[in-house]
């Protein structure tokens, strides 16, 4: 027994396996920042896709209001929830008081104007089990009496992003669990 241990240490201390280490370690260094790498361009493309849909409905909305005021902004926003609009859409027309005038949402999700860019917040929605909570990123627009509020669900978005971590996520006993190695078993009775 003692014979197989100083066989092992004396292993160790070779170069051949000092080297084999240290590619192991760079590879995996090299495989997570891929993989993280993966992951930030995937969830920035999901954001700004989400994004640029959110701007053009809100463009839209916009021409609208230049064109008919605030009474065609409301015939546009019935006439989308009538007809379901896009699948996940958040339309809110609300005059200066934040009391709603049209859209699909119950009430103003804020306390006042909120001050970011795109803010994100929770709806309530309906479903076969009842009422659930969704995430929601949105837009505000500003307007001369009152503020337009555009933006969408963004729970399959979420979802797809737990589940790329998910998956990028080594499983335990992989490569780096520290007592083996490229994440292989310790041989029997070693």
């Amino acid at each position: 027994m003692q014979s197989n241990r100083t066989s092992f240490d004396s292993a160790l201390r070779t170069s051949t396996f000092r080297l084999a280490l240290a590619y192991c370690l760079l590879f995996t260094i090299g495989v997570g920042f891929l993989l993280g790498t993966i992951y930030l361009f995937t969830e920035r493309a999901l954001a700004n896709g989400v994004d640029n849909v959110i701007l053009i409905e809100l463009d839209a909305l916009a021409d609208e209001y230049d064109r008919d005021g605030m009474s065609g902004v409301i015939a546009e926003l019935n006439r989308l929830h009538e007809s379901w609009a896009r699948e996940g859409a958040i339309y809110l027309l609300a005059d200066r008081d934040f009391r709603k005038l049209a859209g699909n949402l119950e009430a103003w999700p804020f306390t006042g104007v909120p001050p970011a860019t795109w803010p994100e917040f929770e709806i309530k929605g309906r479903s076969e089990t009842g009422t659930s909570t969704h995430p929601a990123r949105a837009r505000v627009f500003i307007l001369p009496d009152g503020y337009l509020l555009v933006g969408t669900d963004v729970s399959d978005r979420r979802s797809f992003q737990r589940r790329f971590r998910a998956a990028t996520d080594l499983p335990p006993g992989s490569a780096r669990t520290p007592q083996t190695p490229l994440g292989c078993a310790p041989a029997a009775g070693g």
